[in-house]
């Protein structure tokens, strides 16, 4: 104010002595089921008024988003009860509607690694949801290896290269590629299990996540093909088509968030919308009609990314996901379809699935942050939360057809029971999350 020249240093010396009394005093943010979608929202506002941050702090905003309360109770319990203790794997849910970009649902659970015990096994304290504000979010922020759920796309590639869906192809146990003037060569692959070999077609190949025809496919088609094509439909991440093993998801890293987006494009009869949080702002007093600042009500026109028919046959064949392949959850009393996706040793599991029914896709994330970590010695990898994921609540080994899809077929069931009592006139005793365990 001195510099502004509109105080003296006396008077602002003054001031510093007065008792001031403030005219309000804010109260503490309300508690949220949503506390990583309300950052994301924040995040977006603050962007979008920079340089304005009067009105940003106190322009008195207000907000249409595109949360659904309901899904969002839905996943955050089903979270919680497929993961309940301090040393399960971190997870995190994100679903949007595909013909808008709406995002309805986030959810995350993240357990912090704090220190290695003596036996080089990490100890962890459990993470009450998303306890930070402004936090590390799993779901937009965390960029992880996809594994198997980029075939969808080298399928796509395939199918667009002039493949035929039901071309029969012949995948052996273990295979290899010539890998001239690197270590090794030639590069040697395999199938998650031995049982998997044999002729399939493109379609069946897909249900059973074949890795031995999809890594030639990819090869075939051109992975940086599939790169592109991946990046157009709403992959974000790190996105490495020179991996040997890109075509089974080596070389892939991305957000939940993404993966929720891309596989939108497949449902989405080829086009691609990009995600949203709010269709609305409102500024500049209060009453009924406050002043519109933005309006964006209408369904963006998003990108035609692949032909709707070549869209519709890889979500006939992702069907088959569900109904004869590697999904492994709960049935569901509706169509669905998805792609699982597990990488070396189950570190990272996934589980896609698209509700044409609710026009969703919700993707499923598991894995532990810290994927690595070694016995003093520094000779091997020590413990069950350190890299790969086994022994979880009675499964032996996490697939992304396992507790991924529990997760997923848990929200429905949840939201479903939800929608009932409501449409009863019940009160529901799932309104809200169960706190999550300390320890």
């Amino acid at each position: 104010m001195v510099i502004g020249g509109d105080a003296t240093p006396q008077q602002v010396s003054d001031a510093y002595q007065l008792d001031v009394k403030p005219l309000q005093i804010s109260p503490p943010d309300p508690t949220t089921i949503a506390p990583e979608y309300t950052d994301v929202v924040k995040a977006r506002l603050r962007e979008r008024y920079t340089g304005n941050e009067d009105a940003f702090f106190r322009g008195g905003l207000r907000v249409r988003t595109t949360l659904d309360l309901d899904l969002q109770t839905a996943v955050t319990r089903a979270l919680r009860e497929v993961l309940p203790d301090a040393t399960d794997p971190q997870a995190a849910v994100v679903a949007i509607d595909y013909g808008n970009g709406d995002v309805k649902a986030m959810a995350t659970l993240r357990r912090v690694p704090q220190r290695v015990d003596r036996d080089g096994k990490v100890v962890r304290r459990a993470v009450d949801g998303y306890r930070q504000k402004l936090g590390f979010n799993l779901a937009t922020n965390a960029q992880r290896s996809m594994g198997s759920t980029i075939k969808p796309f080298t399928l796509a590639q395939a199918l667009i290269e002039g493949v035929a869906l039901d071309e029969r192809r012949y995948g052996p146990a273990r295979d290899s590629i010539p890998n001239p003037g690197a270590k090794p060569n030639p590069y040697v692959y395999g199938n998650s299990a031995d049982g998997e070999a044999g002729t399939f077609t493109l379609r069946a190949a897909l249900a059973k996540s074949v890795n031995t025809i999809y890594l030639p496919l990819a090869v075939e088609v051109g992975r940086g093909k599939i790169a592109a094509l991946a990046e157009r439909a709403g992959l974000r991440g790190a996105i490495s088509p020179v991996n040997l093993s890109f075509g089974i998801g080596a070389g892939v890293e991305v957000t939940p968030l993404s993966e929720a987006s891309a596989y939108g494009t497949f449902a989405n009869a080829g086009v691609h919308v990009v995600p949203r949080y709010y269709t609305e702002i409102r500024a500049g007093g209060s009453g009924t009609n406050p002043g519109l600042v933005f309006d964006r009500a209408a369904a963006p026109k998003g990108d035609q990314v692949l032909s709707s028919a070549v869209a519709g046959q890889v979500v006939e064949a992702m069907t088959d996901v569900v109904t004869d392949g590697t999904y492994k959850a709960a049935p569901q009393p509706f169509a669905f379809f998805g792609k699982t996706g597990t990488t070396d040793d189950s570190v990272d599991a996934w589980w896609v699935g698209c509700i044409p029914g609710q026009h969703v896709c919700i993707s499923v994330w598991m894995g532990y942050e810290d994927t690595v970590c070694r016995s003093p010695g520094g000779s091997h990898v020590v413990g069950s939360s350190c890299g790969g994921m086994k022994d979880v609540h009675g499964v032996q080994q996490v697939f992304g057809g396992t507790l991924p899809a529990k997760i997923f077929a848990r929200s429905q069931e949840i939201l479903r029971q939800l929608q009932s009592d409501r449409a009863l006139g019940l009160p529901t005793t799932l309104g809200q999350p169960s706190p999550e365990p300390s320890g």
